[in-house]
């Protein structure tokens, strides 16, 4: 409920969260809210990344940024160091769990955790839910781009991604 985000955001918050990050922050959907509407939001889109630091993947870290003006001069952000306690309080960031994807995307019948290691590439599949109301983040191990000199956050492509649905285990726990 209520009170209990707003007593773990006070108690332990993002601002006073150690997080190590093993990647860098990554762009997955920019809207401009003067030019784009809803049909222009992409059912998913799937990126490759580098990892910068070794570590397991405990979970994806989401954060937003809204420029008040088109020449992006102010920003209200929840990037981490871009805020205080009123704005955890207030916006906050979204953390998503996450496990080992295979390699068509699909969750096993028990999560695996993902241990990365400095320089492994990975690919991020995010699918934007009821127009990016929601997100969901898969991570899964990828080869190396082929071509030299490729941007480690280049955009592989948009709807490769398999509709997430939920786990088939999910629905075996007793609730």
């Amino acid at each position: 409920n209520l009170q209990d985000t707003v007593y773990w955001k006070e108690t332990v918050g993002a601002h006073r969260s150690q997080y190590v990050p093993l990647s860098e922050r990554l762009c997955v959907l920019e809207v401009d809210l003067y030019t784009v509407n809803a049909d222009d939001v992409p059912k998913n889109r799937t990126f490759r990344i580098q990892a910068t630091r070794s570590g397991v993947i405990h979970a994806a870290l989401m954060d937003w940024d809204v420029w008040v003006d088109r020449q992006r001069t102010e920003v209200l952000s929840t990037a981490q160091g871009q805020r205080n306690f009123a704005g955890d309080v207030a916006w906050g960031w979204m953390l998503q769990l996450q496990e080992a994807a295979g390699a068509d995307w699909q969750l096993g019948s028990q999560p695996v955790r993902q241990r990365v290691e400095a320089g492994d590439w990975l690919e991020v599949g995010v699918e934007f839910i009821a127009r990016a109301i929601s997100l969901h983040v898969r991570v899964r191990k990828s080869e190396a781009p082929s071509s030299e000199g490729s941007n480690s956050d280049a955009l592989v492509q948009d709807g490769a991604l398999p509709a997430v649905g939920s786990p088939a285990r999910i629905h075996k726990v007793g609730r």
